[in-house]
């Protein structure tokens, strides 16, 4: 933009960063202007709308000037770009244009500027709290790390990838001893050990806590598959609950996995009673969208699944180092069982039904 003076001396002033001029010509001009701020308006008029956004922000002088004639230049831009629009007639009841806004808005060609989507697990974060059944003894109690994993909604014989699977894994510091009761084979009847878990949910943002989900995994539906064939033809599958199995010839470390979907975890809310818990208020959140058909046999329900254990056997006494868990709708249906893990994407939906403190 040239600025003229009265003298005749004329400054060339760069808006947007593409240029510089000389602080002796700045401090005249400047001067010049604060006598004789009415020099700023063709300066402004002769400006692109990119270099009209910039000036406004230069200075007070020059924003009160922008504000001041607003209606003029940006008017000015509108016509000079889009000159049929001069032909339009306006209803002298309508309310007064705003022309910079209808410059923005024409110069996006329809195309609306969508806010960019924020991650959910940039607010989101998880803690673990896990005691051991039916002692109800502390297990452990630390933050877990939230991620994104490809998953697979299954419906009957029949797998849909879902990409943004929500996965929760807690590695511990210090390995937790399992109970004795683990490692000793109890008849069915009897049968209650399991590790509890519950779930809290914090939003970083107004930094609160709500508890999210509690569930249950049962002993019996934890097993060791070391892959070799054997007998049974189940791939070397052994449930740790077997009275051979820690007399088996076991690795020092290994990765158990819990069968969730045939040993139902009752995932809910409080205290399972009966072995079953209130629903999670959530649920009806997840599900809203989802046609299960007349043919379901049971309503949906949470399961904790897959779930697995990291074991590390120290000094002959298995220590529990670490889990790995998803969380899935399941639904019983004629034809097969329905699961469809949980999406990050739901968590801002589900964050509004929680209760917070």
């Amino acid at each position: 933009a040239i600025i003229t003076h009265p003298d005749g001396v004329g400054s060339l002033i760069h808006f947007g960063g593409r240029g510089t001029c000389s602080a002796s010509m700045l401090d005249h001009s400047w001067g010049t202007m604060y006598s004789n701020p009415g020099i700023l308006t063709p300066v402004l008029a002769s400006l692109p709308a990119d270099s009209l956004s910039c000036a406004s922000c230069v200075c007070q002088l020059w924003t009160n000037t922008e504000r001041a004639d607003r209606t003029a230049l940006w008017r000015s831009l509108v016509l000079k770009r889009w000159p049929g629009v001069a032909s339009l007639k306006i209803n002298a009841s309508s309310k007064a244009i705003d022309w910079r806004k209808r410059f923005r808005v024409l110069s996006q060609q329809g195309s609306f500027p969508m806010k960019p989507e924020t991650d959910p697990l940039q607010r989101f974060s998880f803690v673990l709290h896990g005691r051991w059944e039916p002692s109800n003894a502390p297990a452990f109690s630390h933050a877990a790390t939230a991620r994104k994993v490809v998953g697979s909604a299954i419906a009957g014989e029949n797998e849909i990838e879902v990409r943004d699977a929500l996965q929760l894994e807690l590695i511990l510091s210090t390995s937790v001893p399992l109970p004795t009761s683990w490692r000793e084979a109890l008849p069915a009847a009897e049968a209650h050990d399991g590790l509890g878990l519950e779930i809290l949910m914090h939003d970083r943002e107004s930094n609160m806590v709500a508890h999210f989900l509690s569930f249950s995994v049962l002993k019996e539906a934890v097993y060791y598959a070391s892959g070799a064939a054997d007998d049974s033809g189940d791939g070397g599958a052994l449930t740790i609950s077997a009275s051979q199995f820690w007399q088996e010839d076991v690795p020092s470390s290994f990765t158990a996995e819990a069968d969730t979907l045939s040993f139902s975890t009752n995932a809910g809310c409080g205290v399972a009673v009966s072995g079953r818990r209130s629903e999670a208020p959530w649920l009806t959140t997840m599900t809203k969208d989802i046609e299960f058909g007349p043919l379901m046999h049971s309503p949906p329900a949470l399961e904790a699944h897959p779930f697995k254990m990291g074991v590390l056997i120290e000094h002959g006494t298995p220590h529990l180092t670490s889990l790995t868990l998803g969380i899935t709708t399941r639904a019983d249906t004629q034809g097969g069982v329905l699961c469809i893990p949980l999406a990050v994407k739901e968590l801002p939906a589900i964050r509004e039904v929680l209760e917070w403190a």
